[in-house]
């Protein structure tokens, strides 16, 4: 059985790209009861499907909304650990999204101080 995950923003910490898959150790937080912020951490969050390719471009530091997702449980040597998939998710708003191909940065000082970003 597993739960689905819609609009919940995250933290990337690392980021290690394999052949079908990228996995990233993040973080969530949410107040307690008393008002005070508390982090949970995971381990080898599994981005596949559509956004695997996004993905590849995720770097320490991200935050993320996962706009589709799952939790379970998988059996590894008679232990279950948490399963935690992505099949979606967006960057944070005002986050610097990954840039089209055949992007060149300005590299001239004089027409870098002109540009309005």
């Amino acid at each position: 059985m597993a739960f689905n995950i819609t609009g919940r923003f995250i933290k990337i910490w690392e980021v290690d790209v394999k052949e079908k898959m990228v996995l990233c150790d993040l973080s969530t937080s949410e107040k307690n009861k008393d008002g005070e912020w508390e982090a949970s951490n995971y381990y080898k969050v599994k981005f596949v499907g559509k956004c695997f390719e996004n993905a590849k471009t995720l770097k320490k530091g991200d935050t993320i909304e996962i706009i589709n997702g799952k939790i379970g449980k998988r059996k590894y040597q008679e232990k279950y650990y948490d399963d935690v998939v992505v099949f979606a998710y967006r960057m944070e708003e005002g986050q610097k999204q990954s840039e089209p191909s055949g992007f060149q940065p300005v590299e001239d000082p004089a027409i870098n101080d002109r540009l309005p970003f």
